[in-house]
């Protein structure tokens, strides 16, 4: 069931990506309609998808049955990021990629992709994990992943003013108070649920739609592959994944829980390092590439992972 529902989630990207594609190159979407969607991601859309999974999730009962298990997506995202920080720069790949390499090949899209696609996979039960992983991510993404591309560049960065910036944005301040909400248990009113329902579910084909665009305007240059480019490739698809997987079978994890983490791994990378590098003025070019690229790939990634550890574990199938 597991594979099936994987290579359904599979198509469903694809077809939405091909929407903004064709949206783009019909000239219904340009660079303005693409900034539009991309600021209403930013500061609405993903914010309330994130205080919604949050406070679904973040319960005492639920919190006491994952218990230990919550600290491994901790784990695993903080020992694959330094491997990556240790690669760029022991390949040598150039100034101004090797943050962007780094964080990228980290790091991945979980809550705009990888949230409605595990719901798609695994069912609901998956939200807990998912969003365990995607709360460990966004902590040390933030806090190492943003000012290592800056300092990549040359640039002097205010460890306290940066992290004291990146604690109240939307995304950040969504996700403490859903964690407030859940852990207190604080009701929600019927028709402000559905509000918030109805607008994080616009997440998954509004990320896709840009993504198209995106990849439309790029052309053949998606696929010119680069030290950079290769490197952040093989650490996003194969080594994350694989890390995944070690690392819950080491430590004896439930098939379910691993199988979703093992996932949750294998989703393309995350988009904020876009903007990060137009900001500090990194290679952004590198940047969207892979965001586009790997949401190409993992078309045929997804199913195969899902695939790999179905037989592994004997579920799902």
């Amino acid at each position: 069931m597991w594979i099936i529902n994987s290579i359904n989630g599979a198509l469903t990207i694809f077809t939405m990506l091909m929407v903004g594609f064709f949206l783009c190159k019909a000239k219904v979407v340009d660079e303005t309609g693409e900034l539009f969607i991309s600021k209403l991601l930013t500061y609405a859309i993903v914010p309330v998808m994130t205080f919604e999974s949050i406070y679904k999730t973040f319960t005492p009962d639920l919190i006491k049955e994952m218990g230990w298990s919550l600290l491994i997506p901790t784990l695993i995202l903080g020992v694959g990021f330094l491997l990556f920080v240790i690669g760029a720069y022991a390949l040598k790949l150039p100034v101004g990629e090797r943050g962007v390499s780094a964080g990228m090949a980290g790091f991945g899209n979980i809550m705009y992709i990888g949230l409605p696609l595990c719901l798609m996979i695994f069912g609901e039960e998956a939200r807990a994990y998912v969003t365990s992983f995607y709360v460990s991510s966004m902590v040390i993404y933030f806090i190492f992943a943003e000012i290592l591309i800056a300092v990549d560049v040359g640039k002097k960065v205010d460890m306290r003013k940066t992290v004291i910036k990146k604690l109240f944005s939307p995304i950040m301040v969504c996700l403490m108070l859903g964690m407030l909400v859940g852990i207190l248990q604080i009701p929600i009113p019927t028709f402000l649920k559905s509000a918030i329902g109805y607008v994080g579910g616009a997440t998954l084909p509004l990320v896709l739609i840009l993504t198209g665009v995106m990849f439309a305007n790029m052309g053949k240059e998606v696929i010119r592959m680069t030290k950079s480019s290769v490197f952040i490739l093989i650490g996003r698809l194969v080594i994350c994944p694989a890390l995944t997987l070690i690392t819950c079978l080491l430590f004896k994890v439930d098939p379910v829980t691993s199988s979703v983490y093992t996932a949750v791994a294998a989703m393309p990378s995350v988009n904020q390092p876009v903007v990060t590098a137009k900001f500090y003025g990194a290679n952004a070019e590198l940047a969207v590439r892979i965001v586009v690229l790997t949401n190409l790939l993992c078309i045929g990634v997804i199913p195969l992972v899902v695939t790999i550890v179905s037989h592994l574990y004997g579920v799902g199938l």
